[in-house]
């Protein structure tokens, strides 16, 4: 797998890569519906929704991103607690991590999109944002 690094994301109305979409991981049933309902609250109302949870797991990305709108809605998911972003602005990517921060949700780790994931397993994907969070984390101590 191929280090992708990180990049400053702008607040800009630039779309990011991929279809419009949000992959949920590790949201119980009350918390995805909680999501959707702080999407419509901030104005942001338009965006496809999948709930990740262990039936996802071997799919890749761009997979599950493809899967129909509300996908795994209602089964509580063990994954690690994760949002996956796809095909927004930087505008509303700013404006989702802010919400989801100023609610009483739990913290979470947060990806982007990007042709390189989009082919990812989502095991993968989940295994490399814990350990970059405990990397960061290693730095600050």
């Amino acid at each position: 797998m191929s280090q992708g690094g990180f990049n400053k994301i702008d607040a800009s109305d630039a779309k990011m890569y991929g279809s419009r979409g949000i992959i949920l991981c590790g949201y119980d049933i009350s918390e995805q519906e909680k999501f959707a309902e702080l999407l419509i609250e901030n104005g942001v109302d338009n965006i496809h929704l999948v709930s990740a949870n262990e039936t996802h797991v071997e799919q890749t990305l761009g997979e599950i991103v493809a899967s129909p709108d509300r996908t795994g809605f209602g089964t509580k998911s063990t994954l690690p607690r994760a949002s996956i972003l796809s095909g927004i602005t930087e505008k509303e990517l700013h404006l989702i991590i802010s919400m989801v921060r100023g609610s009483e949700m739990p913290g979470q780790l947060w990806a982007s999109m990007t042709p390189t994931s989009e082919t990812w397993k989502l095991k993968d994907l989940l295994a490399e944002l814990i350990r970059e969070r405990e990397e960061f984390r290693k730095r600050k101590a």
